[in-house]
């Protein structure tokens, strides 16, 4: 797992850099050998202004984190936990750790630790109540590495880290000699060290709640501090967070339908009706269903409905479905934008989207020339050896392409992009060409770009091949965004189909 750094701060890259890699030995040296986890952080760029919890745009690693002067991140959930498309996020605010009394490396360190064991915000261990008087009633507490023990720490190359809870901690017999922390400070499982608090989901009131120590001033005072700024602690994020406002959001998440198959037992004329009373008993109301364009026995049930549906329950209602005897398996098609697109259109001319390889912008080692993909994968000796045989790269094989349309471009060779077979499953029409076809145009490029001419900036491994465009994605700012899930599992269905009947 990698974890991305973005520095907002005015810190200086060499003193982030410098805690990074001591918190990168810890994570490599000291907690993987009790976790089993290799999770390694990398300092990133940063490209905006305000951090979105929905659009990680700065992400390069499976999470990211912010590094951030003051709490006044609006609606920031917090340290860590997920966006509105499951990517798991968080905040280290350099002026909250300071009113803490201690280093920013602790802050980042701690929730590095917690996000690498629990991604998600979502896991918790089964045992006693933290607090003596509740006589070891069952409560199920967070698991969060660091919270019990976040009043100790010790050092890495002279940088502050946070010591962390180890694997037994979340068990009831205890360790020996109660080493159920790095730093082996005695502490018994599922207690409570100076400084520290536990969290935890109480069945009895369904709430979750936090227990210290009592008279322990130095956690007091840190839970007082934290609750003072929203969002931070996370039993605030569990009370009352409206988690379905992330769905109903057009740029995250949602289901559009879901597809089913009918066992071929089930007698043709009966088909349809056996369809419609299964989506009528199971999914409910707002629903309308379609018989699928390309098997007779599959059926797409689209969601009409004005309230968004989310990935976990679409989900549910599919194994839901599936359940029935006469149905082979259902799935749900799920859609979210893809990666790089926008709803306002772009201004300018074509040229301008590809400018980044035209520009003078500074380059990594070994991408000064356009071309350096083609040469790291060996696409060069790869064309010598197909035109020793007299033959084209590329030619005689068209490609189907599902992506977000098509947007023409000078070095794209117009002859070779087949507009005249292609579909938009979006507008449901044959017009995939759109000012919103950014993304569309960049991966076709990847693929055949290239006009032949000597003057071409970028050439695509398939300088002959024909492409046709099938529009199957929305515009919107979620990164990265995989086809698969981005358009929808109905649509890219649908556009293999028009795949095959145009012989790609």
């Amino acid at each position: 797992m990698i974890i991305s750094v973005i520095n907002t701060t005015q810190l200086k890259k060499e003193e982030v850099q410098k805690k990074l890699r001591a918190i990168n030995r810890q994570l490599a040296e000291d907690f993987k050998r009790y976790w089993h986890r290799d999770i390694e952080l990398r300092l990133e760029g940063w490209t905006g202004k305000t951090p979105d919890p929905k659009k990680p745009i700065n992400m390069r690693g499976d999470a990211v984190l912010y590094l951030w002067d003051q709490v006044d991140v609006d609606d920031a959930i917090g340290y860590h936990d997920l966006t509105g498309v499951g990517v798991p996020f968080g905040f280290v605010f350099t002026e909250l750790a300071a009113e803490l009394g201690e280093d920013w490396s602790v802050t980042l360190s701690h929730e590095v630790l917690e996000m690498a064991m629990d991604p998600e915000a979502n896991l918790l261990a089964e045992g006693p109540h933290p607090d003596p008087k509740e006589d070891g009633r069952t409560v199920f507490h967070w698991y969060e590495l660091c919270d019990a023990v976040q009043g100790s720490k010790y050092e890495i190359d002279g940088v502050e880290v946070a010591n962390f809870l180890l694997p037994l901690y979340f068990t009831e017999g205890d360790e020996h000699r109660n080493h159920n922390d790095f730093l082996g400070t005695g502490l018994g499982s599922f207690q409570v060290g100076p400084g520290g608090y536990a969290g935890f989901l109480d069945p009895e009131t369904g709430e979750h709640d936090t227990w210290i120590r009592p008279r322990d001033n130095k956690a007091t005072h840190r839970l007082v501090v934290k609750q003072q700024h929203k969002g931070v602690m996370r039993a605030d994020r569990h009370k009352g967070r409206e988690r379905d406002a992330a769905i109903v959001d057009k740029n995250t998440v949602h289901c559009e339908a879901v597809i089913f198959e009918l066992d071929d037992t089930v007698a043709l004329p009966e088909r349809l009706h056996t369809a419609q009373q299964l989506a009528r008993t199971v999914l409910g109301d707002g629903w309308e269903l379609q018989r699928s364009p390309g098997d007779p026995n599959e059926y797409d049930a689209l969601y009409r409905g004005s309230t968004a549906i989310g990935f976990a329950q679409a989900w549910q209602l599919a194994h839901e479905l599936a359940e029935d005897d006469a149905v082979v398996y259902a799935e749900p098609s799920l859609s979210f934008p893809v990666a790089g697109e926008f709803e306002q259109a772009h201004d300018g001319p074509a040229r301008a989207l590809r400018a980044s390889s035209r520009g003078s912008s500074s380059h990594k080692a070994g991408t000064e020339i356009p071309a350096w993909g083609l040469e790291l994968c060996r696409v060069p000796k790869a064309w010598q050896r197909i035109e020793a045989e007299h033959k084209r790269p590329g030619a005689g094989v068209r490609v189907g392409h599902p992506d977000s349309g098509y947007r023409p471009h000078d070095e794209m060779d117009a002859t070779r992009v087949m507009t005249q077979i292609d579909f938009d499953f979006l507008g449901g029409d044959s017009e995939t060409i759109s000012n919103k076809g950014n993304h569309g145009l960049a991966t076709a490029s990847v693929i055949m770009s290239g006009t032949g001419g000597v003057d071409d900036r970028i050439k695509g491994p398939a300088l002959h091949a024909e492409i046709v465009p099938l529009r199957v994605t929305k515009p919107g700012w979620i990164r990265p965004a995989p086809v698969l899930i981005g358009g929808g599992m109905r649509r890219l269905r649908d556009a293999i189909d028009h795949a095959v009947k145009v012989h790609c």
